[in-house]
């Protein structure tokens, strides 16, 4: 048999050797071979090509959602001038300073972006 070591929602490593404190799981290595390996309900499995593309996506997402927050981010800071209190913003620069804000919550984000055209 063979141990996994984890943290209770990850394998953070395999020993032939039982471990002598934290948490692992025990499993036959006859039957589940290679690396990566997985917690599913408890029990180690394979780590699939289906887990891999998911992973990958989310690591795509998570830099296309970094990218454009700074993008959207800079946008709303070169409009900032038009919060000051002796300025009067209009109704279309309130709009659009709104629009970059909700851009998270848009459809497609943050792979798909529509960005609104500043007034």
């Amino acid at each position: 048999m063979t141990f996994a070591i984890t943290d209770g929602t990850a394998i953070l490593g395999t020993s032939q050797d039982a471990p002598s404190s934290g948490t692992f799981v025990e499993y036959d290595s006859s039957v589940v071979t290679g690396w990566p390996l997985k917690l599913v309900d408890g029990a180690v499995a394979h780590f699939t090509e289906e887990d891999h593309a998911a992973e990958q996506t989310a690591l795509i997402d998570s830099q296309a959602s970094d990218s454009n927050r700074g993008k959207r981010n800079k946008l709303i800071q070169a409009t900032d001038f038009y919060a000051l209190s002796d300025v009067v913003m209009t109704s279309e620069m309130t709009t659009y300073r709104q629009a970059l804000r909700d851009l998270p919550t848009q459809a497609g984000w943050p792979t798909v972006v529509v960005w609104p055209t500043a007034p």
